[in-house]
């Protein structure tokens, strides 16, 4: 092990993907299988639809350009699209006689874009735990790397089982994990680590979980 890294670290056992992703060999093999818990699909895009978005990317994009580091067109076209989806109703009506523009519930303000979900898990663990401010929740069986992103950052982890018969979250235990004091976290030796957890700042609830596909009810 290399002296300076830390020690916690060194002792984490390395996340393995599903192998053959990179090489092309599941999408050939006989035996391929189609992995739903890392978003897989049986059907590959169609050849117009690949044409389409190289004709995007030869024609519409500046390649020597940086691009919008803040997204802002992105995070709007986002906005717009869950406030009419869910159908969020305005937050007023326009102002006086509908002359001004009518606020909405979700704005460019409210959403966080990022290069896949570990970008976004991290940033929100950076954002809400790190330094020994807090620590995360997760249900097991659940997505790996809440965990793993989580004790990279000396994150203390504290995890609740869910239920055996239909995988749902056992939210009595979730309450008493949240409550109790000085539960033991998973890799307990992080760096940032306490005699006594930090307070849960971050409950990961996923909907549908991954990997046992189940999505969350109103109860």
């Amino acid at each position: 092990m290399l002296p300076f890294i830390r020690q916690d670290l060194a002792e984490l056992t390395a996340y393995t993907p599903h192998p053959g992703g990179a090489s092309g060999e599941s999408a050939h093999s006989e035996s391929a299988i189609d992995r739903l818990d890392t978003n897989e699909c049986p059907y590959d895009l169609p050849a117009e639809l690949k044409q389409k978005l190289a004709w995007n990317y030869q024609q519409l994009i500046e390649t020597n350009r940086y691009p919008d580091g803040g997204h802002a067109a992105l995070k709007e076209h986002l906005a717009q699209y869950v406030n009419e989806s869910l159908n969020v109703p305005p937050l007023n009506q326009g102002g006086l006689g509908g002359v001004t523009e009518p606020k909405t519930t979700i704005t460019a303000d409210n959403i966080s874009v990022g290069n896949g979900s570990d970008e976004l898990i991290r940033s929100l663990l950076i954002a809400t735990c790190l330094g020994g401010k807090g620590s995360i929740l997760v249900a097991n069986p659940t997505f790996s790397m809440y965990a793993i992103i989580a004790q990279t950052l000396g994150i203390p982890v504290v995890s609740v089982a869910r239920k055996e018969d239909n995988f749902e979250i056992d939210i009595e235990a979730a309450k008493r994990a949240i409550l109790s004091v000085g539960a033991a976290p998973v890799g307990a030796g992080c760096a940032n680590a306490q005699t006594e957890n930090p307070p849960v700042r971050v409950a990961f609830v996923v909907h549908p979980n991954s990997p046992t596909a189940n999505a969350l009810t109103n109860n």
